[in-house]
């Protein structure tokens, strides 16, 4: 049996992605073992992409035993694509929600209903092109077929639209949590769409596919940016560790970052600490940096300069550690007029 080029090129990209998505999946498992949001997200793209690579390469294949440019096939992957990328769409939304507000109240009441505009012109799109393939005449084309046609047209046009909708409406959302809260988004948005586009593109100059492979490039990318995050967290507090400084002087060098003011908490040991963090994190605010420096001292950093918030914040952490049974101490640091930001971040090592 002797396939086109084209059917070869598509198996090979199918194989490639399939081998990207297994790859992922093992390593997502070992390193987020837990059900969190993050192992759930990935683990439900890198199913679809083994699931797509699969019945892609047997559609392929399928379409040349039963006779090259039968357009069942075609329809067939075209639909198949459309649900994946609705699919990709809803998981991609539910990751950007969870993981910035985490608010799982807010996903259960809202989820469903944010995202019906989009389930709705899915099945629009779809149905439509379903029936105008098995309806169309295309040797008689009369006012009917007409305005089939426009109608198909139009489904998929106004699916597209709210598609572009969605993604630009999370990237918003994702500028507006890391300027309101001071905190760093580690995942590029643009890691992940720049290969599907890519792959769409190249698609639809030539014969094979490359979609899957756009997504299966795309997940990766975007699971190495956050896993990037990694190398920045202490695995026992889960607060930031002492790399992290040298992370946020870079960034404060480039002028993305400034901090007025700093707060170093000093417990009475390393377990001390790790059996605190809980109640720690709920008595500093959302928009402070806390970095583990040490095995038993931790340093929160401010935007801003506030004495009379910071001694408060310290008085809070030093009573409820004296309900826990041991002392905390804390001390506050000014960053000086003629001080740069980096330079104050080099004092806390």
């Amino acid at each position: 049996m002797h396939f086109s080029p084209a059917i070869w090129i598509t198996i090979i990209c199918d194989v490639v992605s399939l081998s990207i998505a297994v790859s992922l999946l093992v390593l997502n498992k070992k390193h987020y073992g837990r059900q969190d949001n993050m192992s759930v997200f990935f683990n439900v793209l890198l199913y679809l992409i083994v699931v797509m690579s699969v019945m892609e390469a047997v559609v392929y294949v399928g379409n040349f035993r039963i006779a090259p440019g039968t357009p069942v096939s075609n329809l067939i992957i075209s639909l198949l694509h459309e649900v994946l990328i609705t699919v990709f769409t809803l998981v991609w939304l539910f990751f950007v929600v969870s993981t910035l507000y985490k608010n799982g109240e807010y996903i259960k009441r809202k989820f469903w209903i944010i995202t019906m505009p989009l389930l709705i012109a899915t099945g629009l799109a779809v149905a439509s092109a379903t029936f105008f393939f098995f309806n169309f005449n295309y040797e008689n084309i009369d006012k009917d077929d007409m305005i089939m046609g426009w109608v198909t047209i139009i489904n998929i046009a106004v699916l597209l639209f709210v598609r572009l909708f969605y993604f630009i409406r999370s990237f918003q959302r994702i500028r507006q949590y890391q300027k309101e809260s001071g905190t760093l988004v580690f995942f590029k948005i643009w890691y992940l769409f720049v290969p599907i586009i890519v792959g769409s593109f190249v698609t639809n100059l030539f014969d094979c596919s490359f979609r899957v492979l756009g997504f299966a490039v795309g997940i990766a990318l975007l699971y190495l940016s956050i896993f990037a995050e990694k190398r920045y967290i202490d695995p026992d507090s889960g607060f930031y560790n002492d790399r992290y400084i040298d992370f946020l002087a870079v960034l404060a060098q480039k002028g993305k970052k400034d901090f007025g003011s700093r707060t170093t908490f000093k417990f009475e040991s390393a377990a001390a600490l790790e059996d605190f963090r809980e109640d720690f994190k709920k008595l500093i605010p959302k928009d402070c940096e806390i970095i583990r420096s040490a095995a038993d001292k931790i340093v929160v950093l401010a935007k801003v300069s506030d004495r009379a918030l910071s001694h408060m914040i310290m008085e809070d952490v030093r009573y409820a550690a004296e309900e826990r049974g041991f002392s905390v101490d804390a001390s506050f640091m000014q960053k000086q007029a003629d001080e740069t930001t980096e330079e104050f971040l080099g004092k806390i090592k």
